[in-house]
């Protein structure tokens, strides 16, 4: 039943309104009505023949320009036919007299806004003339603009509830609306827009969902979907608040669904959409609501972070706090693209800042747990900020762990890069590489070609990236045990390098201890070590001392090999322990008594007076390749090539400069072979005094194969047995060394020969003889002291 209400209208008028319509009152022409012909009318009185039948096709409502027939059909055989409009004392003769039908037909080939009106028909037989036929009103649309139509409360009405029409499930409600004015109530306006009513029924709902999802970045694409039953036959998509259905559409293909696209997401495509289902069967319940929600509506970059780390222990929960530098009414967290918790009303901390903390938990090592967030203001719920950093929450489980190691290496130099890798198992799907302290994770990748491992590049590292690092691995299993942990240092962020000494020097025999000493004028906290066989750096606490600097003692490091070194050191601060100085200049600790040991000779007297030269000689039978010279409480070592004497012995000679108070000391050497790192047993010490003090010159070496035979006199001597054990080739000696001693001292053999031969000894050892002069003004020394000659 439709309830009639009265309407306000426009009080515009029609075309042509304030003077009388052409068919109104004035004689009409056959081109006033098209297809019609006029004849005056003359009053006959009703008889009692029966009265006719009018109607109108295609209907009585036409738009203007379209075609209209009227129809007057009688009962019986008639001779006239006239169709009269009421207002006009003129009637209107057929077009065309359909004779075995007894009815004759009037057209309007082009209907205008006049023709509307109400019309009725009449016959004659003979002398009579039938009663008049019903009014018909001819309604002419498309005159005006056309209005809009809506329903209230709702556009969507339940079966059998009241709004203004009474609905009900099992027919379909569509509807248009015309205006008029009152001086013209036939001339209509054009046809609204259809409004169908969409009846909730009782029939099974549809489903509706979006794709890729109901979070849609702007000015990207959505796909909304709605599948109901196989007896489907329509479905219509509402969009809450819209005064109409957004679309209907036939199902599509096997599958029974429908697809409704939008593709460029805006704010206005935001908010509760709804779809139903029609078929011969009735309506179908509405499907549940589907929140589609624009995303990027926003610009305000967000930050969501994990309190106190994203690392968390099963069954525990964790804060994940979002944040943003514009003020949100609110925030809502994500879970894989889907919401995950109620909106949480905003936090202002300060102006134009805000947050919010969410608690998740207790979280579990067989899933993974990956976050993003959100913010909105009241007055638009469905329209979001662009979307915060990604958060995955990392649970240690206790699958087997994976390794984790960086190349070239866990110290690195401030600017250069370095790769941290992460090797797992073969069902490994994702690794997580954490640092402690960070409020997610590093780096996470997912597996594209299953070679067990990721890595994470820093082209160009700084203070920020050194830490402590761990490494994940997830399957579908869960999670894994945390790596062992590596210890990133970056170097070269503080500048003034350390020095780094030996105590008391560089060379230590082989199964003994060194103490190393590292200092600086910087007020560091500490100080560390590394060498190359040091597995982990050893660290002390620096001490203050008196001459202004801070140092620290690394004492007894063991040595076995002189690979351990080169050693080096680098301060710190305790605040930044992974972020070190530039480190020390390096320093080589020498492994000594693995071979025989060479004799240290000088040519003049060990006690000089002050402006002469010191040349100390290095010799040995031994083919040495290489000797070194270095003096006790200094930290260098001179090494320099061996030459071979036409005696046959191997030697080297080092110019250590003019006599002063600075050359002054207890000097050594060492040989060694070219193919070994490995030192001989240092020579027997040699004093050298000044009578007078000086500067300190540089130690070199001038002509270090040159030879002088005035100044040498060797004797041969019969050694005591302890004295020709030392004289044995050490087995430590390689093979081939002691091949190309042979080849190379061929000529002290054939001496030891002959030797051998006069005093039955099997071999000899020379002494280096000296002439002593006395020099002017030199001192006396202490017979303990003196360096007595062979």
């Amino acid at each position: 039943m439709i309830q009639a209400t009265r309407m306000s209208r426009l009080v515009q008028k029609a075309p042509g309104s304030g003077d009388r319509a052409p068919v109104s009152g004035q004689t009409l022409t056959g081109n006033s009505l098209a297809g019609l012909s006029l004849n005056i009318r003359i009053p006959v009185l009703a008889g009692p023949l029966s009265k006719p039948t009018l109607r109108a096709e295609p209907s009585n409502v036409v738009a203007t320009g379209n075609q209209v027939a009227f129809f007057c059909e009688v009962p019986v055989v008639a001779k006239e036919y006239r169709l009269y409009k009421e207002g006009s004392q003129e009637y209107l003769t057929p077009t065309r007299i359909l004779e075995t039908e007894n009815k004759a037909m009037f057209s309007i080939s082009s209907v205008q806004w006049y023709n509307a009106g109400q019309y009725w028909c009449e016959y004659k037989n003979s002398n009579e003339t039938s009663e008049n036929s019903d009014t018909l009103e001819l309604v002419v649309t498309g005159t005006i603009h056309k209005p809009n139509i809506w329903a209230e409360p709702g556009l969507v009405i339940p079966s059998g509830n009241p709004v203004t029409i009474w609905l009900t499930a099992r027919r379909r409600w569509i509807f248009r609306c015309y205006g008029y004015y009152t001086s013209n109530p036939q001339v209509w306006s054009e046809a609204s827009d259809p409004l169908e009513l969409l009846v909730s029924g009782k029939l099974k709902k549809p489903s509706l969902l979006a794709e890729p999802g109901s979070l849609i970045a702007l000015g990207k694409a959505v796909t909304i979907l709605c599948e109901g039953t196989r007896e489907t036959q329509l479905y219509f998509l509402y969009k809450e608040g819209s005064p109409a259905p957004l679309d209907s559409q036939s199902p599509q293909g096997p599958s029974n669904k429908a697809m409704f696209s939008i593709a460029s997401m805006e704010r206005r495509h935001a908010g509760k959409y709804r779809c139903y289902s029609y078929g011969s069967a009735g309506w179908s319940m509405h499907s549940d609501p589907l929140e589609l929600v624009v995303t990027g509506a926003y610009s305000s970059k967000l930050t969501l972070s994990a309190f106190p780390s994203p690392v968390v222990t099963p069954g525990w929960n964790v804060t994940l706090q979002c944040g943003s530098q514009q003020a949100y009414d609110r925030f809502i967290l994500v879970k894989d693209d889907q919401k995950f918790s109620r909106p949480v009303s905003s936090q202002n901390i300060q102006h134009g800042l805000s947050r919010a903390h969410f608690r998740v938990g207790p979280v579990t090592p067989n899933q993974r747990w990956r976050f993003t967030c959100y913010g909105y203001y009241w007055n638009s719920s469905q329209q979001w900020s662009v979307v915060s950093n990604d958060l995955e929450l990392v649970v240690s489980g206790n699958l087997q762990k994976p390794s984790i190691w960086a190349h070239p290496g866990s110290v690195v130099s401030s600017g250069s890069s370095v790769t941290i890798w992460c090797a797992g198992t073969v069902q490994a799907l994702t690794y997580v590489i954490h640092k402690e302290g960070s409020p997610g994770p590093s780096h996470t990748e997912t597996q594209v070609d299953h070679n067990n491992k990721a890595k994470f590049s820093i082209p160009s590292v700084s203070s920020l990236n050194a830490g402590r690092y761990n490494c994940y691995s997830y399957s579908s299993a869960g999670w894994t045990e945390h790596s062992d942990t590596l210890e990133l240092v970056v170097t070269g962020v503080h500048d003034g390098k350390p020095t780094l000494s030996a105590l008391p020097r560089p060379v230590v025999t082989s199964g003994g201890n060194v103490s190393l000493q590292c200092n600086s004028s910087k007020g560091y906290d500490g100080f560390t070590l590394t060498g190359a066989d040091l597995k982990f750096p050893r660290s002390q606490k620096a001490q203050f001392t008196n001459n202004g600097q801070f140092q620290a003692l690394f004492p007894m490091i063991s040595l076995t090999y002189s690979k351990n070194g080169p050693f080096r050191c680098y301060g710190y601060y305790t605040n930044t322990s992974y972020v070190w100085s530039e480190a020390s200049n390096p320093l080589e600790i020498y492994v000594s008594g693995l071979s025989r040991k060479p004799y240290l000779v000088t040519q003049q007297e060990t006690v000089l007076a002050p402006g002469e030269n010191l040349t100390l000689k290095c010799f040995s039978e031994t083919n040495y390749d290489r000797f070194a010279l270095y003096k006790e409480g200094e930290h260098d070592l001179t090494q320099v090539s061996a030459c071979q004497s036409r005696d046959g012995h191997f030697h080297a000679n080092f110019t250590v400069g003019s006599g002063n108070y600075f050359i002054g000391g207890r000097y050594r050497c060492l040989g060694a072979h070219s193919n070994s790192s490995e030192w001989s047993a240092p020579s027997d010490p040699l004093d050298i005094l000044i009578t007078d003090a000086g500067t300190r010159p540089k130690t070199g070496r001038e002509s270090p194969c040159e030879e002088d035979p005035s100044k040498d006199l060797y004797a041969q001597v019969k050694p005591s047995r302890r004295r020709r054990a030392e004289m044995t080739s050490s087995p430590l000696q390689p093979k081939k060394s002691q091949a190309s001693h042979e080849r190379k001292t061929k000529g002290v053999k054939a001496v030891d020969e002959q030797a051998a031969r006069s005093d039955g000894l099997n071999d000899v050892t020379y002494a280096q003889l000296y002439i002593m002069t006395p020099k002017q003004g030199q001192v006396d020394l202490p017979s303990s002291r003196k360096k007595r000659p062979t």
